[in-house]
């Protein structure tokens, strides 16, 4: 393949980077909806409510997928490394790509915190 020959390894490289970096930027673009639908759940007082749960989820979901989508960078980062002698780079980027992982263990327990609080409400309207 034309691609994929050592002249042209750098471009290859930097089309999986830039690819990456605009499909994050569409993610965060939806994540940021989902947020905005919760302020809105809030401001009616459905904070506590199987909607909210479920635009959560969504979160968590597109915060695990924006986390393999940043995997696209190491190509990248290994070349620029290996060709500036500059290891601590991949150590950089790797560190960059894990923040949505420890993004998603966050909302997991943000989501199984709102599945409890939301348990405990339906049992306090059938107690009164």
């Amino acid at each position: 393949m034309v691609l994929f020959n050592e002249r042209n390894k750098i471009f290859t490289e930097l089309i999986i980077a830039y690819g990456s970096l605009y499909l994050t930027a569409i993610v965060v673009l939806c994540i940021t909806y989902c947020l905005f639908r919760i302020v809105r759940l809030i401001e009616q007082n459905n904070a506590f409510s199987y909607a909210s749960l479920h635009q959560v989820k969504i979160i968590f979901y597109l915060i695990v997928l924006e986390f393999f989508i940043l995997l696209g960078l190491l190509p990248l980062a290994y070349y620029v490394a290996s060709h500036d002698d500059a290891p601590g780079f991949i150590i950089i980027i790797a560190g960059i790509c894990s923040i949505p992982f420890i993004l998603a263990t966050f909302i997991a327990v943000i989501e199984k915190l709102l599945e409890n609080a939301i348990k405990l409400q339906s049992e306090n309207k059938l107690t009164i």
